[in-house]
Order: structure tokens, then sequence, then C-alpha cells
């Protein structure tokens, strides 16, 4: 019976301590649980801050549209797709065209009623523009009150009918200010698609391309503002005579390109003061 009692005894002894061996490895293995979790949330946290300062960075405070710096960060991928486009002989809507935008008049608005006005004002004329371009399309502030439209992959023959329905919708709409007046305000735009050059389409970048839709954007503000001009170029220029034609006499830009603008007699258009 000695023995037995011994035995059983040291059976109790182990059996209970193996029980407090197992719950404390199932404590352990809670709070590994827990510690996962807790790790996990933080990590998610930390990606969320991540995105949101990303995404702050990227925006416009006031529009809430992109600037400057998401173009020079996004804008390579898609010039790449549209060159291999052109060069596999398929560029039906693979075109990149790049429109400037600028509210005509805009320092009247400032002047006569304030700069709060003049946010307002600014935040309606992006709203148009989200109204009036696809998700898919670039929308930045550019600066001041001009604003820059990548439409991207588009077939550019196709522009001139979109840039004359923004600036008919800009002319139409009510700018209501935060007194509750309403105010008409009218833009001048200019624009030119990429590939520039479409039988040579690696000819010319998009700063480039944004020289010349501003050379057309102030082509329109010269000639009667509340108009759009675009440029193109059908001949074959390599880099550096394209880079020459636009740091040349814009007078003699307009010889050497194709004018297309809402101004009803292109003679009309002052392309330089």
């Amino acid at each position: 019976q000695t023995i037995i009692f011994k035995v059983s005894t040291g059976i109790l002894i182990i059996a209970f301590f193996y029980l407090i061996y197992l719950i404390r490895v199932k404590r352990l293995l809670k709070s590994k649980l827990i510690l996962k979790q807790m790790v996990e949330d933080r990590t998610t946290q930390l990606e969320d801050a991540i995105e949101e300062l990303k995404f702050s960075s990227l925006t416009d405070p006031l529009t809430q549209l992109k600037n400057r710096r998401y173009i020079t960060q996004y804008i390579d991928a898609d010039l790449k797709l549209a060159i291999r486009a052109y060069k596999n002989k398929s560029p039906k809507e693979s075109d990149l065209v790049f429109l400037l935008f600028d509210i005509d008049h805009f320092k009247q608005v400032n002047d006569t009623y304030g700069h709060l006005a003049g946010d307002a004002i600014l935040v309606q004329f992006a709203n148009i523009l989200k109204a009036s371009f696809r998700d898919s399309d670039m929308l930045i502030r550019w600066g001041g009150e001009e604003f820059l439209v990548v439409s991207r992959f588009v077939d550019r023959e196709n522009m001139s009918n979109i840039a004359e329905r923004v600036r008919q919708r800009i002319e139409d709409f009510e700018f209501k200010l935060e007194d509750g007046r309403v105010i008409h305000r009218t833009c001048s735009i200019g624009y030119a698609a990429f590939p520039f050059i479409q039988s040579n389409p690696e000819v010319g970048g998009w700063d480039q391309l944004i020289n010349i839709a501003d050379i057309a954007l102030f082509a329109a503000k010269r000639s009667q503002r509340n108009a759009w001009v675009s440029l193109s170029v059908t001949k074959d220029l390599n880099n550096e005579e394209l880079a020459r034609v636009i740091n040349t006499s814009q007078n003699i830009i307009s010889s050497l390109m194709t004018v297309e603008s809402s101004i009803k007699n292109l003679d009309d258009i002052v392309w330089e003061k």
C-alpha cells in the first residue's frame, strides 16, 4: 500500500506540475496572440499614417487636386506606354493631352471680394474640372489660379470638343461666394498632345509639352480670354530642333505648328505682346 500511495502521490504531483505547465503554455500562447495582434494593429496604423502622409504630400490642401509633385512621380510610366503604342503602330486612344487652365481676371476677385472669395472660386473651379474629366485623368493645381489636366490615353482629335465643353461650362457657371453673392468667371485654355511628334514619339518630354501648352494658353489670354488654343506639329523634329522651336519667337512658333482654336479667325491670335 505504501508503494501504491507513493506512486499515486508521485503521479498526482507530476499531473499537478503538468497542469501548471499547460496553464502557463496557454497563457503564453494567449499573450503571444495578443502581442501579434497588437503588432499587426500598430503595423496597419503605421501603414495608414504613411499613406495619409503620402496623400497629403501629393495633394493640394485647398482644392484636393493633386500637386506638381504628383506628376513628377507618376507621368513617366504613362509616357512609356504612349511611346510603346505609337511604336507598335497602335496609336488609337494612346495620346496624353496636357491642358493648362487659367481663370481669367482672377486677381480682380481677390481685390474686390477678398481672398476667401478667391479660395471659394478655386475650389468650385476644381470641382468643375473633376466633373468634366474622368477619374483616371490627372487633375493638378499647377499654381495660383492655374490648373493642369493630363487627359490619359485618349484620341487627340476629340480634345477640341472637350476643351470647348469645359470652357462653356465655366462661362455659364454661377460661382457662389461665402456671403451668398454669385459671380461669373471665364477661363483660358492651352493644350498640346503627347507624343508631340507622332512619327517620332520619343522626341520631347512632358515638361516641353507643358511649355508648348503654356504658349497656347497665353496666346488665348492675350487674344481675348475665354478661349482655347492648341498647338501641334506634323513635321519631323529631333529633340534639339524641338527645343530650338520652343525657345524661338512665338510668332515663328505659330508658323511652324498647326493651330486650332475657339477663336474663329486664327489671324486674330496674338502670340506676343
